[in-house]
């Protein structure tokens, strides 16, 4: 019979006291691996977080008597939430998957760098780019927080439209410096317009499709009711 430790669900709480640890739980949360992992894995897994914190509620101060195997499970379970599904343990949409983030983040940035430094090719790939973007921002949004049909769209025009006026405007004023550039430079100078529209339009995507969250406020809990 496999030996009994006391496990808390606090102890699976991330630490974002650092930039470090934040930075840890971002790459973790994003970890491009758990992309590939089969739906009815992360459903059982899901089944597994929520039978142990149902159980968890019930006890003493949120403490449990699990064995070793269990809390792998609860920490795997947790970890495939986290990266796979919203904040009600409901599967996303794969591609707007936390996990998701990278694999199709790959060709959108092959796409802005590799095409002809052209107004059409800048402005289609910011395009793409934004449009993922409001998806992975609106396919983990809280659930605690409805939106309506006004708030997406303003929210989503709001979000294309700064990114593909960056884009564009970057595109003007390296237009003298694309213009008979080939190979490295020309892929260092699409890097800049590419990444300086797109760092400064995610910025713009997450306030605009978060804006509801910001303005109307979400549900928060005490400790007791979640541990």
């Amino acid at each position: 019979m496999s030996e009994k430790i006391q496990f808390n669900f606090k102890e699976t709480e991330p630490r974002s006291d650092t930039f470090m640890r934040r930075a840890t739980h971002m790459l973790t949360v994003t970890n491009p691996k758990l992309f590939f992992v089969p739906d009815e894995e992360i459903v059982a897994g899901v089944k597994v977080v929520k039978h142990f914190k149902a159980l968890a509620k019930a006890s003493e101060g949120g403490n449990i008597q699990i064995t070793q195997e269990e809390k792998e499970k609860i920490l795997r379970g947790i970890e495939l939430m986290n990266a796979c599904t919203n904040d009600q343990g409901e599967l996303v949409l794969k591609p707007l998957r936390m996990c998701g983030f990278v694999p199709i983040n790959v060709p959108i940035l092959c796409g802005m760098f590799l095409s002809p430094p052209t107004m059409f090719y800048t402005g289609l790939w910011q395009w793409i780019n934004q449009s993922y973007n409001a998806g992975l921002n609106f396919g983990n949004k809280n659930s605690t927080c409805e939106y309506s049909t006004t708030d997406l769209l303003m929210g989503y025009g709001a979000a294309s439209f700064s990114s593909i006026g960056m884009g564009l405007g970057l595109r003007k004023l390296t237009s003298g410096l694309t213009k008979g550039a080939s190979g490295k430079k020309l892929f260092f100078l699409n890097f800049i317009v590419g990444a300086g529209a797109s760092g400064t339009a995610n910025f713009f995507n997450t306030m605009c499709m978060r804006y509801v969250e910001i303005s109307k406020g979400i549900t928060v809990y005490k400790d007791a009711e979640t541990s």
